[in-house]
């Protein structure tokens, strides 16, 4: 008989398995690590410029100037301070009528809703459905893999949470159609 030496990789082993919800609770308990934006206040100025397809012909030009405010509590203000709208050619006054709100309303949607992820907040408890589906490894760091689902009309209704098994930071945020199920966002954070 020979003398074989062999090495294992380290193995931890919990004995005690969380539930899906002890799991969440201690995400909502982490809502800083889970939550990137900081406090901010800036002014922005954004110009939208819209020609033909078929020949590249001016079509509008729409002008807007204000402020959004990001608090502590991730709730958002936002504010048009001056805006103003052009349109082009024989149409000019049909489409001014038509589409003078558009972009406007669309970049006060986009700020509104840019952080309202209910899904890793406390009262995510409430409205979502969560289901712990698999393990996974993102990063190279050892994940819960978290599905959620709400009946209710949210801003975020269905998706997929990756969460770091030893702090319970949020690495992965992935969120689907309700629809069909297709992946609408993929983002990866890497948190050290």
């Amino acid at each position: 008989m020979n003398l074989k030496i062999e090495y294992l990789d380290e193995i931890v082993i919990n004995s005690k398995a969380l539930t899906v919800n002890e799991i969440m609770t201690k995400v909502f308990q982490n809502f800083k690590k889970n939550h990137f934006v900081e406090p901010v206040y800036y002014k922005f100025y954004n110009r939208v410029v819209k020609y033909t397809d078929k020949d590249s012909t001016l079509i509008s030009l729409e002008e807007y100037a204000g402020a959004i405010k990001q608090g502590k509590l991730h709730f958002t203000t936002y504010n048009i301070e001056k805006g103003r709208t052009k349109f082009f050619g024989k149409n000019a006054k049909q489409l001014a009528k038509e589409h003078r709100l558009i972009s406007m309303t669309k970049m006060y949607i986009d700020n509104i809703f840019k952080y309202r992820e209910d899904y890793t907040k406390k009262k995510g408890k409430r409205i979502y459905e969560y289901k712990l589906i698999k393990r996974s490894t993102i990063l190279g760091r050892n994940c819960y893999v978290i599905s959620f689902d709400t009946d209710k009309d949210n801003y975020n209704r269905k998706g997929d949470l990756f969460i770091d098994m030893d702090n319970f930071a949020v690495v992965r945020k992935v969120n689907r159609s309700k629809k069909d199920n297709r992946i609408l966002k993929d983002k990866t954070i890497n948190i050290i």
